[in-house]
């Protein structure tokens, strides 16, 4: 991006020390920063005392900057290639995952996209010397056929069969894969080494990526300014989280824990920022100490007087580069070390071991502690959503009122449901980009507009729009399907079908230590009887004001894990019938406890926390039992009660009409 001059300029002389001789180059690293919130907060840390009219028009330029990755260039693939001989190797692993094993990767990490094309936010590419395979699940089979060219490369789902059982049969003999270390966790590179017990091929690790030395105009690290996480928010401090992780580490009999995931280290610390798209993390590394104490190595200069303090003396701070360093200096001292071997990098691993250090294998502790969400957590959720749904009211009416001859297109509907979010005072940006899908388009499970696929939305289409916000009190996930005017019978029939699969699992009791994997059944029995299936699960946990897809607690026939009071979780049963129409109806839960069974026994139920109107011109009443059109009678009034103080005028008028009893027309 390029800026005048005479604004660097006026620049200059408020600039801090460290950006003054390549002001261009930190501009540049905030401008990949998303979040009309979180870009002028870090213009504040580099440019101290900036007079306000300079500010603005340097926000107003940051505004205007293009983010997006350059478009896939099919000579990219070839010179990946060419790389291969002084590499020692025949193909290479390029999976959807950045160092911080994050679901929401900052621009730069972005290399399965820039060597593929492919822009969703799972997936993994096998590039061979004469042959190239991407591996995605049922979410993005269909926007996989559509984004990557065929020629090139070929689009499979990863379990039909699976990716290593297809690989095996299909790479020649004796065939060297090369893998990024810091890309891959022990438990992956473990899990592909017994996959290829018995076969001529191997895996190489490689030292750095190179796709990086390929990507000459690669975007550089995000800058954004660290802010606290307050108690009355995070409901714990940060000093009795790590006191309470410091009792597993001695638990383990290891002195320290090294964490890298992103989200675990803004729990941990109470921080969070800007530093990628949708989840309010900043790029980091911390080392638990079985005393409580912790090393956290970040840029420093993200961090304000008043943070710093706030991370209290029991944190010492270091710089991202001191952190091998550190590293190799607990293997000189034989230290014992913790990891979890799912979620942090092979480098780090290797790192230890290679230096002396004894290494254990523990679950992250505050993966386990971010699943079951504390009081504070939970009302802020609970607030979250009244905020979210009150957007999503003046959102629903816009559309409602919206005429039908009038040009209609999924990013003018993508733009306007921000546009709502973006009104409410806590708003902190997107927890992911509008999956707007009208028509066809709907039955693409992530489908994401953009300029150039972007669809006319015409009287009679189905409509998918599923998305959500980051708001200082929680992160909220919502899908509602609507119909731009009235729809056919039989999208009414299958939209019908789904809601009762959502209205089944919103009320299902079920006992103690049920999993995901029972629930899911119980929402998707209605589209089975309609000969209907959908390839995703059906529910995924929500972080605290953190990423929107959290944990491995979820509803799906994956779901092993058992649910617990305070889980978070989406229930989001749906139909996707290509080339037609897609169909889906999200809202978020609480696992609580219930009602005792009989015998006295503990029973769990969902408490649905989400609050928006379930469009009722398309749904089939009659087709819905006595059970769930009572459940949907008293949703749409918890709806209006949750409501009611956050609308006023027509909005709320609206609303009151959204959500009449639909018993009165069965």
């Amino acid at each position: 991006m390029t800026f005048e001059q005479t604004l660097i300029d006026r620049l200059a002389p408020h600039a801090v020390a460290d950006i003054r001789d390549d002001i261009p180059a930190a501009l540049a690293r905030i401008s990949v920063v998303e979040g009309a919130h979180w870009r002028p907060n870090a213009l504040d840390l580099y440019f101290p005392g900036l007079p306000a009219g300079d500010r603005a028009a340097l926000v107003a330029a940051l505004e205007t900057a293009p983010r997006a990755t350059p478009p896939h260039n099919p000579t990219r693939l070839q010179a990946l290639r060419d790389s291969f001989d002084a590499l020692g190797i025949d193909a290479f692993l390029i999976p959807q995952a950045s160092e911080h094993r994050t679901r929401d990767l900052p621009e730069y990490a972005k290399r399965l996209e820039w060597v593929t094309g492919f822009t969703g936010s799972a997936g993994t590419a096998v590039i061979e010397r004469t042959a190239a395979w991407l591996f995605v699940d049922g979410r993005y089979v269909l926007q996989a056929a559509q984004e990557v060219d065929p020629a090139l490369i070929e689009s499979r789902h990863f379990q039909r069969p699976s990716t290593w059982t297809f690989l095996k049969d299909s790479l020649p003999d004796g065939t060297r894969v090369g893998y990024d270390t810091w890309l891959h966790t022990p438990q992956e590179i473990l899990s592909i080494q017994k996959e290829l017990t018995g076969t001529s091929l191997s895996l190489v690790p490689l030292d750095g990526n190179p796709i990086d030395r390929l990507w000459r105009d690669r975007p550089p690290r995000p800058f954004s300014a660290v802010v606290a996480h307050p108690m009355e928010r995070a409901g714990m401090s940060s000093d009795d989280k790590r006191t309470a992780m410091a009792a597993d580490l001695k638990t383990a009999s290891a002195g320290k824990m090294v964490l890298t995931q992103l989200e675990s280290i803004a729990w941990a610390f109470n921080i969070r920022a800007g530093d990628t798209a949708f989840t309010p993390v900043v790029e980091s590394y911390a080392i638990i100490h079985d005393d409580g104490h912790a090393d956290l190595f970040i840029e420093q200069g993200k961090l304000t007087a008043d943070v710093a303090r706030a991370l209290g003396n029991k944190t010492s701070l270091h710089d991202m580069s001191a952190f091998g360093g550190v590293l190799e200096e607990l293997g000189r001292k034989k230290d014992t070390v913790a990891i979890d071997l799912g979620r942090t990098p092979k480098w780090v691993e290797d790192h230890l071991v290679g230096a002396g250090a004894r290494v254990v294998h523990v679950v992250d502790p505050t993966e386990v502690a971010r699943l079951i969400k504390n009081d504070a957590e939970l009302d802020g959720f609970r607030e979250a959503m009244a905020r979210d749904g009150a957007a999503m009211v003046r959102f629903m009416r816009w559309l409602s009122e919206y005429p039908l001859d009038a040009p209609l297109t999924e990013l003018m509907i993508a733009e306007k449901v921000t546009a709502c979010r973006a009104q409410d005072p806590t708003f902190r940006g997107l927890s992911f980009p509008p999956i707007v899908g009208s028509g066809p388009n709907g039955a693409v499970i992530h489908y994401h507009p953009r300029p150039g696929s972007d669809r006319a939305v015409n009287p009679g289409d189905v409509i998918v729009l599923d998305s959500g916000g980051q708001y200082l009190s929680g992160t909220t996930d919502i899908t509602r399907t609507f119909g731009r005017g009235p729809v056919g019978d039989f999208e009414r029939s299958v939209i019908t079908g789904v809601l009762s699969c959502h209205a089944a699992l919103a009320s299902a009791r079920f006992p103690q230590g049920a999993t995901g994997s029972q629930l899911d059944g119980i929402a998707r029995a209605k589209l089975w009887s309609m000969g209907i299936e959908y390839d995703h699960g059906t529910g995924h946990g929500i972080g605290s004001f953190l990423s929107v897809h959290e944990g491995d607690i979820r509803i799906s026939r994956e779901g092993r894990k058992a649910l617990s009071p305070g889980n978070v979780l989406s229930n989001e049963p749906g139909a996707y019938l290509a080339e037609r129409f897609g169909v889906r109806h999200e809202n978020t839960v609480i696992v609580r406890e219930g009602q005792p069974g009989v015998t006295g026994e503990m029973f769990l139920e969902l408490e649905t926390i989400s609050a928006a109107p379930f469009q009722r011109e398309l749904i089939n009443v009659q087709d819905l039992s006595p059970e769930h059109l009572a459940w949907l009678d008293d949703y749409h009034a918890f709806v209006l009660r949750l409501l009611t103080p956050y609308l006023d005028g027509p909005d709320l008028t609206w609303l009151h009409d959204a959500t009449l009893p639909l018993s009165r027309s069965a």
